[in-house]
């Protein structure tokens, strides 16, 4: 991954695609969180130069191929324009980047808390965490008592030095199954 100074490297710009200035990129890695990066509309730079190329207006990324994406940008109106800019490097300001990645250590793996006690109003005991599982929603930790989902609205607090999770909302009781 490509970083320099206050920049953070997103991918390469391809060819022109459609009429109205919509070009590929080609993103340095699939697995970074870049609807994430891209939200709000950030400006895009170009080039070792970092000259100003636009404000994001529009990414999609291909479903079938992750590493592949489209963009129409502010300043890329036409398809010629869309062609002068193939082949540059593109990049976004290091400050979107880490506010996306601060948040993102927020909310833990679930596998993190595989051993942590539960706590809560509507939780008899301290029941520990088994295991989990993943919904399309969000995941669920599971103990020998309960389902819960782990969602940030639900957690209260995760005390890390005491493996122990503040639960204030509802859970599924496996004895009521």
């Amino acid at each position: 991954m490509l970083e320099s100074g206050e920049y953070f490297f997103v991918g390469t710009l391809g060819r022109a695609r459609g009429l109205k200035g919509e070009v590929y990129l080609s993103l340095e890695n699939p697995f970074e969180d870049y609807e994430a990066y891209f939200e709000g509309r950030p400006t895009l730079v170009v080039g070792d130069e970092k000259s100003f190329l636009g404000r994001l207006e529009q990414f999609r990324r291909d479903r079938k191929n992750p590493k592949q994406s489209t963009l129409q940008i502010s300043t890329l109106s036409d398809r010629e324009a869309a062609e002068k800019v193939s082949g540059k490097k593109v990049f976004i300001s290091k400050s979107k980047v880490s506010e996306v990645r601060k948040q993102e250590t927020q909310t833990p793996h679930p596998s993190q808390l595989i051993g942590f006690s539960i706590k809560g109003q509507a939780i008899e005991g301290e029941p520990v965490i088994l295991e989990y599982y993943l919904t399309p929603a969000h995941p669920v930790l599971v103990t020998d008592q309960f389902e819960a989902p782990l969602v940030s609205e639900l957690v209260q607090e995760i005390r890390w030095s005491e493996k122990l999770i503040e639960y204030r909302g509802p859970v599924l009781n496996l004895n009521d199954l």
